[in-house]
C-alpha cells in the first residue's frame, strides 16, 4: 500500500508476431492502463511507462494484451516498474 510509480518501461525483446497488431497496457484494478496505454509490442523496441503520481492503495499492477489477427508464435516483453512507498525511508525488493 502507498506505493507511487516513478518510473519504468516495458522493454520488447521478440516482437509479437500476430497477423495484424500487438499492444500492451499497464495500469490496475482501478484504470487498466493507469501507466501506459496500448504500448506497441509488435516491434522491438522500448515503451516507458507514465508515472501519474497516483498513491496505490495495493493490490497488483496489471498487465493486459491485445492482439489483433492470427495467435501470435513468437514474443518476449520485459516489464520494469520503479516505485517508492510513502512513509518509508529505505526499500529494495529484487
Amino acid at each position: 500500500p502507498n506505493a507511487i510509480v516513478v518510473g519504468g518501461a516495458v522493454v520488447t525483446k521478440t516482437a509479437f508476431n500476430s497477423a495484424t497488431s500487438d499492444v500492451l497496457d499497464v495500469g490496475d484494478a482501478g484504470s487498466q492502463n493507469r501507466y501506459l496505454n496500448d504500448a506497441n509490442i509488435h516491434t522491438a523496441g522500448i515503451a516507458a511507462l507514465v508515472p501519474t503520481g497516483y498513491v496505490h492503495p495495493g493490490g497488483d499492477i496489471t498487465v493486459r494484451w491485445v492482439g489483433v489477427g492470427a495467435i501470435p508464435t513468437a514474443g518476449q516483453v520485459q516489464i520494469r516498474l520503479d516505485y517508492v512507498q510513502q512513509g518509508r525511508g529505505e526499500f529494495t525488493q529484487d
